[in-house]
Parts: C-alpha cells; sequence; structure tokens
C-alpha cells in the first residue's frame, strides 16, 4: 500500500519516503475517499518535512533481497 502512495505523490525518482519516520494520523476507515485523504495529507507531510525524502538504494531494495 505505501508504494501505492509514493507512486502518486510527485517526488525525485531518486527518493522514496522514509516510512520509518512518517506518523500516522488516524484516517476514518468507512470514508469513501480515504486514497485522496491520505495523498492529500502525505504530501502536506513532506512539503513541511522533506527530511521524509530519503535517497533510494541502489542495487536492490531493503525489503526484497536479490536472489543468486
Amino acid at each position: 500500500m505505501k508504494e501505492k502512495y509514493q507512486s502518486k505523490i510527485n517526488i525525485p525518482n531518486n527518493m522514496e519516503i522514509d516510512w520509518a519516520n512518517v506518523r500516522w494520523p488516524n484516517f476514518a476507515r468507512d470514508d469513501r475517499s480515504a486514497d485522496e485523504l491520505v495523498l492529500r495529507w502525505l504530501a502536506g507531510e513532506i512539503s513541511k518535512n522533506p527530511a521524509l525524502l530519503i535517497p533510494k538504494t541502489v542495487g536492490e531494495s531493503r525489503r526484497y533481497p536479490s536472489s543468486r
């Protein structure tokens, strides 16, 4: 899900969101426009705190080490 949000926010290609430091508010679970709310909120957080953008790791993803 985080990748979905990251791909919809206008950030440089060589950067990614430092998800460990994002403080998520409680969004209403039944809100039909929840994605839109989250995207607007996340873009606002990044504009207030550019340190949430960190350089992408080159070569292999942190989540999925490359298989040999």
